[in-house]
């Protein structure tokens, strides 16, 4: 008799926590999301350490691979609204700069990997708050890790950058020392449109070929890195000046803005890749 009643609860007990884990879809949607890591991070298993429109909503830095040890939006001097995903999803440009330069085939796809990238050396500012940052690139892109490092550390120190405008300082955070647990605030990322779409997903950045913002991570889509945008013509490198200061601008939490008026030059902010609104391309946070 007491057997029976044992069993008899035992199987009360068990039936329950079944029902339970069946009504409960934090159980299945956790299951999910570790699969759906975990997928993201075999894609980018190299890696040493962790595109514009008006579509602001949703944080999907959950879906970012990342091993730098600071959460999106939680290391000092990081707004927490800056981990919100920004993603420049709008129609793409009437038509391409009609450079040689910016008209040469860009690939789908490199190797899904990432690796990290030495940042040029050089003077670094020494006041106002400290914002950590490092620079990666795919694996497998006919573009110089060496070259776009230069870049974004050149954009990033400018007198016209980000350093002037929000009283802050760049510092750099080499490959060695991200490997070694340092903190990076943030990442500016050269990816093909391939990884593009991983790294800013669920933000849908595929069908116009565009850049974003996702958790601590800059996303610098390879199509636009490589043609530019008709807004600025043949002038590619001013373009990349804005490419880099507009996505990086979302890491310290701006969000877009609009043109102020006619002929003026436009907000860094503004979704430049897009339309001007009537301004004049300006690819720097601070005035001419």
């Amino acid at each position: 008799m007491r057997r029976t009643v044992a069993l008899a609860l035992v199987l009360l007990v068990a039936g329950a926590v079944l029902a339970r884990g069946r009504e409960d879809p934090g159980t299945i949607v956790a299951a999910g999301t570790a699969r759906m890591s975990a997928a993201l991070t075999s894609a980018d298993q190299n890696r040493a350490g962790p595109s514009d429109s008006g579509l602001e909503t949703g944080d999907a830095s959950a879906g970012v691979p990342r091993t730098d040890p600071v959460a999106p939006g939680t290391a000092p001097g990081i707004p927490e609204s800056s981990a919100t995903a920004h993603a420049d999803t709008e129609e793409p440009p009437a038509s391409e700069p009609t450079s040689a330069t910016s008209q040469q085939p860009v690939p789908d796809a490199g190797a899904g990997t990432i690796s990290a990238v030495d940042i040029p050396s050089g003077p670094v500012k020494s006041t106002g708050r400290t914002v950590a940052y490092g620079i990666d690139i795919e694996d497998g892109l006919p573009v110089s890790a060496a070259d776009f490092a230069a870049v974004v550390h050149t954009v990033l120190v400018d007198d016209r950058g980000w350093q002037a405008k929000d009283d802050m300082r760049f510092v750099p955070v080499s490959p060695a020392e991200r490997t070694g647990g340092a903190r990076v605030d943030i990442l500016v990322t050269l990816a093909s449109p391939t990884l593009t779409a991983k790294l800013c997903a669920p933000l849908n950045t595929s069908g116009q070929q565009v850049s974003c913002w996702n958790g601590s991570r800059a996303v610098l889509n390879l199509t636009r890195w490589m043609r530019g945008a008709s807004t600025y013509g043949d002038d590619l490198a001013a373009y990349r000046d804005y490419l880099v200061s507009h996505e990086v601008g979302h890491g310290l939490g701006h969000g877009h803005v609009h043109c102020p008026g006619a002929g003026r030059p436009a907000p860094v902010m503004v979704q430049q890749t897009k339309d001007l609104e009537g301004c004049t391309a300006w690819p720097w946070p601070t005035d001419p």
